[in-house]
């Protein structure tokens, strides 16, 4: 089974946070900032807050979906917060 990844990504134009989910974050970071992602597009630039390693995709889609449904910055910052340990140690640029 292939591992999958969740990241949270936040706007420096507006303070929102994007949270996704893929299997390669250096493919998925490149397609956000060749303007790839509708969704990023017209809010970057953007810096990676938290990538965390999930055991599969499906995992990944789970959490992702989970932070979605929060609609709170506040929640997304404290996740944030909490799951710093957890974080990917190298970081793609975006």
């Amino acid at each position: 089974m292939q591992e999958g990844y969740v990241y949270i990504l936040k706007s420096d134009s507006t303070g929102r946070f994007y949270v996704g989910s893929c299997t390669d974050v250096n493919r998925r970071f490149d397609e956000h900032r060749r303007g790839h992602t509708y969704t990023t597009r017209k809010y970057g630039p953007w810096r990676i807050k938290l990538i965390m390693k999930c055991p599969s995709l499906n995992e990944a889609r789970k959490l992702e979906r989970k932070i979605k449904k929060w609609k709170s910055s506040k929640m997304t910052q404290r996740f944030i917060d909490a799951n710093k340990h957890t974080q990917l140690t190298e970081q793609p640029q975006l």
